[in-house]
């Protein structure tokens, strides 16, 4: 992972760890997503901000108690 901080404050991120617990469930379709960008040696941008989140999500899910 890198991170980035810029003198107004701006903060930036990249990273090339897979979401979650996919990993440990090869049944997952994220299992090894994200293999093909370790190979190519890229990195993928990690959101902080909710308007970042929200902007790039692919879906939103509730939870309910």
């Amino acid at each position: 992972m890198l991170v980035e901080w810029a003198k107004d404050g701006t903060l930036r991120s990249r990273s090339i760890q897979p979401y979650g617990a996919a990993t440990t469930r090869p049944a997952s379709p994220h299992y090894a997503d994200q293999a093909p960008l370790f190979v190519a040696k890229q990195f993928k941008p990690v959101w902080f901000t909710r308007a970042d989140i929200a902007k790039h999500a692919v879906r939103r899910e509730t939870v309910s108690n």
